[in-house]
């Protein structure tokens, strides 16, 4: 590193036959041990960003884990392959610096799209997905979202028979 490789050159290196195998993230998880103890290593590396620990869930909604929720890997083959109508995709579109959010549903193969404003109250967004889909309700097979806060309240969206809720 004092002659200027990333650790992904280092670790490259290795890889050739020139020492050891290592994870990735070794050679990061030494620089920053030597900077807590005052050392000097992490002024060679060429972007001096913060190494990051993994988060530790706490069974909870918030930060991506939603309680109770089905991956996305158990979605039935016909919605991964969007080969029929019913099947949707739900997602938040919010404004930084704003009071306001829009809720977005689409069609998977449709691409049939509701839109419905928000006035930024993320628990708002599952009472205005009911109330959008309930429209539909015949002909609604599976919804798909991201694992933000805004859907932690999915197990009333999959209440109505028929309508799955999956995560990705």
């Amino acid at each position: 590193m004092e002659e200027g490789w990333s650790p992904e050159q280092v670790l490259g290196r290795e890889k050739l036959g020139y020492g050891p195998g290592v994870s990735a993230r070794w050679p990061y998880k030494r620089i920053w041990e030597d900077r807590a103890s005052v050392g000097e290593r992490f002024l060679h590396l060429r972007r001096q960003g913060t190494w990051r620990k993994a988060k530790q869930g706490t069974g909870e909604a918030g930060s991506g884990l939603i309680p109770g929720h089905v991956d996305i890997g158990l979605r039935p083959v016909a919605a991964d392959a969007k080969s029929r109508i019913g099947d949707l995709e739900v997602d938040l579109i919010i404004d930084k610096g704003h009071p306001v959010a829009m809720l977005t549903v689409v069609g998977r193969k449709s691409k049939y799209t509701w839109l419905a404003p928000l006035t930024g109250e993320t628990s708002e967004s599952t009472r205005e997905l009911i109330r959008l889909l309930e429209t539909h309700e015949n002909r609604l097979r599976t919804t798909t979202a991201d694992k933000g806060d805004e859907f932690a309240g999915h197990a009333e969206v999959a209440a109505a028979p028929g309508r799955d809720v999956y995560f990705a």
